[in-house]
């Protein structure tokens, strides 16, 4: 199996051939428990030609998942190898439909990710994808605009006008979060499309204008709350505390900063990297360097204390008397900083 998966990360397709015969284990491969098999590993990697191979001699690989939840028609929408997943696609087009982990198809992966070509061949191929959704009732829409990708969301605004009002499991449409995330170059391509609805009330009854009037301050608002008003929008009647918690909780700073959090742990899932490892060695470096800071701030501490115990005799040497001041200081300092 080593040597097969060695073959699978550099793409040596000749070194498949002769490794399949003698490996006994390759049989083992479809089971849940592997963590890895070599046709996810090709996919990640994009070798086209390894993953055709494999798709060939054991089809039955391509539904299987490694232990973070993906498949590999995942993993090659993830990192945009359009050609793998054409392939994929063309030996069994119920891959893309499949979901990972987190509830997501191809298509959300491809969104998530700002693949356009990727989007595009999938929806080329099964158009019906753009209205799966995950078990949070997001779109590839919603996946799109929360995550910042510009690319995606324009593609799919422009290609699939029936998702542009769906709603998910908060009754939030993609304008209600463009407007949380102050997406204001998604906000404006959404307000141009005639089908989109620019009053529709969530869950909480709130029009993405209420929740524009609702967020926290921000650099864009002003453009914002301009280009919902020339568009018509209109406030509602919706105004619930539970709302207010989703909405002003989370300003646009903190969002950026949890949609680059969230593709950050997402992404650490698709590399295979040990990342507890080098999370371990960066909470070690840190320790040790408190430990040093609190070496320096006790011998600091002793010298000043010392000073405080002998205090110069001559009082007239200003010099030294200057110098306990700052070290005391410096002393309070360190051990309150």
């Amino acid at each position: 199996m080593e040597k097969l998966m060695r073959a699978s990360l550099i793409g040596d397709v000749s070194a498949l051939s002769n490794l399949l015969p003698s490996d006994p284990l390759f049989d083992q491969m479809v089971h849940p428990t592997d963590t890895q098999t070599p046709l996810h590993a090709a996919s990640m990697r994009g070798h086209t030609a390894f993953a055709f191979e494999m798709l060939r001699l054991k089809p039955e690989l391509s539904r299987t998942r490694n232990r973070d939840g993906f498949c590999p028609i995942h993993l090659a929408s993830s990192w945009g190898h359009v050609d793998i997943v054409r392939e994929m696609l063309a030996a069994n087009k119920s891959l893309a439909r499949l979901c990972d982990g987190n509830g997501y198809t191809a298509v959300h992966s491809a969104a998530a990710s700002n693949q356009v070509e990727v989007l595009a061949a999938l929806l080329l191929e099964e158009p019906g994808l753009a209205r799966e959704v995950t078990g949070e009732g997001e779109t590839a829409l919603h996946v799109a605009v929360k995550n910042y990708m510009i690319g995606a969301a324009t593609h799919l605004i422009g290609h699939c006008k029936d998702i542009l009002n769906i709603a998910d499991g908060s009754g939030n449409t993609a304008l209600h979060c463009a407007v949380t995330r102050k997406q204001v170059q998604i906000l404006k391509i959404l307000l141009a499309e005639e089908e989109i609805q620019k009053n529709f009330e969530n869950a909480y009854g709130l029009t993405p204008l209420d929740m524009m009037q609702q967020s926290p301050a921000g650099p864009n608002d002003a453009e914002i709350i301009r280009s919902l008003s020339h568009a018509g929008c209109k406030s509602g009647g919706g105004h619930t505390q539970d709302m207010m918690i989703i909405t002003t909780t989370t300003p646009a700073a903190v969002v950026a900063h949890q949609a680059r959090a969230t593709r950050g742990s997402w992404m650490k899932k698709l590399v295979p990297c040990d990342w507890n490892e080098w999370c371990k060695k960066d909470n070690e470096w840190l320790k040790e360097a408190q430990r040093e800071l609190m070496v320096v701030a006790t011998l600091i501490s002793a010298a000043a204390f010392q000073g405080g115990i002998n205090v110069p005799s001559n009082s007239q040497d200003d010099d030294n008397i200057f110098l306990f001041l700052r070290m005391d200081m410096v002393a309070l300092w360190c051990r309150h900083p």
